[in-house]
């Protein structure tokens, strides 16, 4: 979507929204793409190599063929599938730059740590405690994932426990530095306190979250 928006013309960095910003993005915003489309992370998954769009520079003028539309009509349509598109399977590797996995940490803090990404779901700091919901709406995961995970919920009900939750991320620093953050955004004004009271009510952010702020300010 990012290139159409921009008229295919020009940078873009693309940044989902469970990335936090820990030094000044200008740095990879204006780094030497070296002739790449795109420049991310690499990852390897159960052995394969892939890449990750959760942080993605990019050379819009050399993007024209992402149409997003058609793309996402795709992939809802059964035509496309979601796992390759999103890891850039698409596209051929040798239009595609890595950069420092700092850029794109996965659940790590550490003093070289430029963009914190908390990708793990079931320990993101901010729903802590709340229900944790899995989605089976297609085309996410395959047929056997699906399966083993109604299957999963089926045993845990058997035993009594009928609620899996958010359990507390492993390193406390991560989540001290989220609702230090968000502390921020509140003193600033950009985010307001019936903000957050909405998104607790609605379990998009954990019961204690107006405790922790408060508690952080002592």
């Amino acid at each position: 979507m990012v290139p159409t928006l921009l008229g295919f013309q020009g940078r873009a960095l693309v940044i989902d929204p469970d990335v936090f910003a820990i030094d000044d993005v200008y740095e990879l915003l204006s780094r030497d793409m070296r002739g790449k489309a795109i420049l991310c992370r690499e990852r390897v998954l159960q052995g394969r190599r892939l890449y990750s769009s959760a942080v993605m520079l990019l050379d819009c003028s050399k993007l024209t063929h992402w149409q997003w539309e058609r793309e996402i009509d795709d992939i809802f349509r059964g035509r496309l599938k979601m796992g390759p598109w999103l890891h850039l399977l698409d596209e051929s590797p040798e239009r595609i730059g890595l950069f420092e996995e700092e850029w794109n940490h996965f659940d790590t803090l550490t003093e070289k740590t430029k963009l914190l990404h908390n990708t793990e779901i079931p320990t993101q700091p901010w729903k802590t405690g709340l229900p944790l919901v899995y989605h089976e709406y297609a085309p996410r995961g395959p047929v056997w994932l699906k399966a083993l995970k109604r299957v999963a919920r089926r045993i845990v009900s058997a035993i009594g426990d009928r609620t899996v939750r958010y359990q507390t991320h492993p390193d406390p620093r991560q989540e001290q530095l989220f609702f230090a953050l968000l502390r921020e955004c509140v003193e600033q004004g950009s985010i307001t306190t019936r903000f957050l009271r909405k998104a607790i009510r609605k379990n998009y952010l954990r019961k204690d979250a107006i405790d922790l702020l408060a508690k952080g300010k002592s």
